[in-house]
């Protein structure tokens, strides 16, 4: 087990890495102290969908005896995982947040948990998330301040993480999915550029949109498990996500790096609460001091804003999205409800594909 000098809840992911590696615990120690911290502090929280169970210990019991030169290579050996309940499991149930898909079993895991487990990951349980990805939330607590949101969509993963049940969650993001949450619980949420993590077996809102993303308490942890999900091994080129993590605007060998440039946009400002300006500015003036380049910029939804808002119970869809965002929306929901025509007695949605959408066979009622 973790030391009591430093107990599981003060580890994060490099930490856990560096002592299994060192074998001053093994896998089935961090698989166990994570089931115990789950059971412990889960219940009034409810950041997970499943309960603890056997399948982290199996998984950890696997990766304990593996040959060392392999034990050594993985970059996230042991590394307890939640990954909400949008992404597929195979071994795990996976209801995308509703009461209609309960104990629904996809065959076959999401590219992203797939990559996950071939780092060395230990999947330990499903985070909760609003229905679908979209507009009923669930009844996660925010660890910081029960009686307030957490956010969503990803909640689950976000308070999981803030309540250092894992050090790692996954997540996914449409318009703002993971880092409202993030910024709610006080962690780091990476929603990274369209394409760099993979979305095949994810339940899909957004063509043009979606994203797969991360949380975690550090950035090094995040850089860490950023590698490990964008190195497919040999067998799963499916997997490769479409962008390479060394994008365009990497320096070249031998120059330096160029000051980061950060642009912000102020959507929307007199009516953000004070505390929320003040501390957008501190983190501008943060960055600026540290050497970042930071920009104002506009867009054209921004130059529209000044105009008042209308009230929610009055105005159409297309005043509370946004017109850029609903048609692509609309037409993505009409897929899936067109897609989900049950072959027996409960249809089974489908997910992001490696090539084209397609919808698993329904199971056995």
């Amino acid at each position: 087990m973790p030391s009591a000098a430093t107990p599981y809840s003060e580890l994060g992911a490099v930490d856990i890495v560096a002592l299994i590696r060192a074998r001053e615990c093994s896998c089935v120690d961090i698989a166990a102290a994570a089931n115990i911290a789950m059971r412990k502090l889960d219940g009034s929280i409810h950041a997970f969908a499943t309960d603890p169970g056997d399948e982290a210990i199996d998984r950890a019991r696997e990766l304990d005896k593996l040959p060392a030169a392999t034990f050594a290579s993985l970059p996230l050996i042991g590394v307890p995982v939640g990954v909400k309940d949008v992404f597929d499991t195979a071994e795990l149930p996976t209801a995308y947040g509703s009461p209609i898909y309960e104990g629904h079993r996809p065959r076959s895991d999401a590219a992203l948990v797939s990559l996950l487990r071939a780092a060395g990951a230990v999947i330990v349980g499903k985070t909760r998330t609003s229905e679908f990805a979209w507009k009923h939330p669930s009844d996660t607590r925010n660890p910081l301040d029960p009686q307030r949101t957490p956010g969503g969509s990803s909640s689950g993963s976000a308070a999981a993480v803030a309540a250092r049940l894992v050090p790692l969650a996954t997540g996914t993001q449409t318009a703002g999915s993971i880092v409202r949450p993030a910024s709610y619980c006080g962690v780091l949420g990476f929603k990274p550029t369209f394409g760099v993590l993979p979305l095949a077996g994810v339940l899909p809102t957004s063509a043009s949109l979606d994203t797969a993303g991360l949380f975690a308490r550090s950035v090094d942890d995040l850089e860490l498990a950023l590698a490990a999900a964008c190195a497919a091994p040999a067998g799963m080129a499916v997997a490769r996500a479409s962008r390479s993590l060394d994008g365009a605007g990497a320096p070249r060998p031998g120059e330096p790096a160029a000051a980061p440039r950060i642009g912000f946009v102020r959507v929307a400002w007199d009516r953000l609460e004070a505390a929320a300006r003040n501390a957008i500015d501190d983190y501008l003036g943060a960055a600026a001091s540290a050497g970042a380049v930071t920009t104002p910029t506009r867009t054209a939804h921004a130059s529209s804003s000044a105009r008042p808002a209308e009230p929610m119970g009055r105005a159409g869809p297309e005043k509370r999205l946004g017109t850029e965002l609903l048609p692509c929306a609309v037409a993505r929901r009409a897929a899936v409800i067109s897609l989900r025509r049950p072959r027996r007695a409960r249809p089974v949605p489908w997910t992001w594909r490696a090539r084209s959408p397609r919808h698993y066979p329904s199971p056995a009622p």
